[in-house]
């Protein structure tokens, strides 16, 4: 079938679209009207859904000319995919989709989005005033061409709306794909914090305040400092993909102590993550619990460790562990 009549653009339909193929052959086997020329088009949704499209043109030569709205052939091909269909189905809905097409027709490109594409370029647009200034991710709309890619989309406007209500500081970026669905949920925990504990940054800014020259430091090559807030530590948990909010509450309390060491050139970019706890450096470590380069096992050893008095455990040159 497809071999002999390939104008006919037939798919391999299922066993259970037994009705929908037949129909398929029907229509496109001889001069039937409308549904002839959109499954020659290689429109079989709308085609078979043709009924349900309102006003649509009995006498229209072409595809676009039968769906009406001013739709480009692009735009249906996008909106023929069975999770999209329904927007053909409604004034509104169509006149919507051209709204977001013609926005974004610059970044699709060639290719046909795939429909959880199509969902993160419509969210994308729909809410422009909520999250103003965020821009197209090219990296995280590939992403969406996977399967099974729906979670990311709801995870990723999750994200954004707990970025806007914990009012978090703009330099902190979206994060990668297979870092986002962990990120959000820190951002859920941050979020609830904030709600259930409204006294936690209170505390955690009075102890910046009183420890500050108790534990900050700083030389020619390397800044130690401590966090002024529950974002600071939130931000620093998503940028070295940590458990670092596990540790939240004991650092409000002082309990222990979170301390960020920077280097001198890049004060504002998360580098390495210490514990300090009853005097003593418990965990050094950098991103995704890695080992710091030597440099800053020498820097602990040979300068912070004398100037403020701490004694560093075995275990935290080694690894010890994991934040």
């Amino acid at each position: 079938m497809l071999d002999c009549f390939p104008k006919w653009h037939y798919i391999p339909y299922s066993s259970v679209d037994i009705g929908r193929s037949i129909e398929h052959i029907y229509y496109a086997s001889h001069c039937s009207g409308p549904k002839e020329i959109l499954y020659k088009a290689g429109l079989e949704n709308i085609a078979y859904n043709l009924d349900r499209i309102p006003e649509y043109n009995l006498i229209g030569q072409t595809a676009p000319e039968i769906i009406g709205h001013d739709l480009p052939f692009k735009l249906l091909r996008i909106l023929d995919q069975p999770e999209l269909i329904d927007s053909l189905y409604a004034d509104d809905s169509m006149k919507h989709a051209l709204l977001v097409y013609r926005s974004f027709a610059g970044v699709i490109g060639e290719g046909i989005p795939s429909a959880d594409q199509w969902r993160y370029l419509d969210r994308l647009y729909s809410d422009r005033r909520k999250f103003e200034g965020l821009e197209f991710n090219r990296s995280f709309y590939m992403h969406l061409r996977q399967p099974g890619s729906e979670e990311f989309i709801d995870s990723y406007w999750r994200y954004c709306e707990l970025y806007e209500d914990l009012k978090i500081e703009k330099r902190m970026k979206i994060p990668k794909i297979d870092d986002l669905l962990n990120a959000t949920e820190k951002l859920e925990r941050f979020y609830k914090y904030s709600k259930e504990s409204a006294d936690l940054d209170e505390q955690i800014r009075y102890r910046k305040k009183i420890d500050s020259h108790v534990y900050e430091y700083s030389d020619d090559s390397y800044i130690v400092t401590m966090p002024g807030s529950c974002a600071d530590i939130c931000k620093e948990s998503i940028d070295q993909e940590n458990c670092l909010m596990d540790y939240i509450c004991d650092h409000a309390l002082g309990e222990t102590t979170i301390l960020f060491l920077r280097k001198k050139d890049k004060p504002d970019e998360s580098y390495v993550t210490m514990e300090v706890k009853n005097r003593k450096i418990m965990q050094v470590y950098g991103r995704c619990n890695s080992l710091p380069e030597k440099e800053v096992y020498q820097f602990l050893i040979e300068k912070y460790s004398k100037d403020k008095s701490v004694l560093i455990d075995q275990g935290s040159m080694k690894g010890g562990r994991e934040l």
